[in-house]
């Protein structure tokens, strides 16, 4: 072959290299990796709420249904017992005269707590109390299923001393069952198996909760309300009696 023509096949296949190898080393330059990143942190800024805000609202979501099963325990008490469980009875909550109803059969059947009193129970019933059970627990504290002081299992449903501290028959509840609230969430450390009602008034604690703005509410016909922080006290008052005859406005 022609020296010529050597020298141009070097020379083409040297070019071609080179063209390779710059294409090789292209790449992100720093500017652009900065502007890049950047532009990953606002977005994941701008998701975060809203990500917050979708779980959150799963909890309230989750936290009704949960109540909701409390309102239907509630239900079948007073339709096997023609009244409503007494809070204190025996030394125990309301809670526990629940169980059978929330698939607890077997540890209320362990408690005994008709016929044992709570300050007589033995080492292996005392040791249930340290139970965790969700149905009587808000989402938000499912990292916190029992309490600091004492380790019992944790309740964040508040029970209304009204009804439940003389364990009413629901037909007596004059201001109608739907007006009327049996229950509602609360922040205090309180235990399932401990007596926990309290009476909601406007010198009383109010319901509290982690949800944002509000509490749900368990009303006597088993429905669950979700109470506005900004709610008119008159309006709290008025749903905690079973007999006050106040006028309920929609809340």
């Amino acid at each position: 072959m022609p020296t010529h023509q050597m020298s141009c096949r070097s020379h083409r296949l040297c070019r071609r290299c080179c063209e390779v190898n710059e294409f090789s080393r292209g790449g992100f330059t720093l500017i652009e990796i900065l502007v890049v990143m950047t532009v990953i942190v606002v977005l994941i800024s701008m998701a975060l709420p809203a990500i917050h805000s979708a779980r959150q609202r799963s909890r309230v979501v989750q936290c009704t249904s949960r109540m909701r099963q409390v309102g239907v325990a509630l239900q079948h008490h007073q339709t096997d017992h023609q009244a409503l469980p007494r809070d204190g009875f025996n030394g125990y909550g309301y809670c526990v005269y629940l169980l059978p109803y929330m698939e607890q059969s077997n540890m209320y059947g362990q408690l005994d707590p008709e016929k044992t009193k709570r300050s007589n129970a033995s080492t292996s019933q005392k040791a249930l109390w340290v139970t965790p059970l969700p149905g009587f627990l808000c989402p938000n504290f499912d990292r916190e299923q029992t309490l600091d002081s004492t380790g019992f299992g944790r309740s964040n449903f508040l029970g209304n001393g009204e009804l439940l501290l003389k364990g009413m028959d629901l037909a007596n509840v004059f201001d109608g069952e739907s007006s009327t609230a049996i229950a509602w969430e609360t922040v205090d450390d309180q235990s399932w198996n401990e007596p926990g009602t309290a009476v909601l008034s406007s010198s009383s604690s109010k319901f509290s909760s982690r949800h944002p703005s509000g509490s749900n509410v368990l009303m006597c016909d088993g429905a669950v309300k979700f109470l506005n922080d900004t709610v008119d006290s008159k309006i709290v008052t008025a749903i905690g009696t079973p007999n006050g005859r106040e006028p309920v406005s929609n809340f």
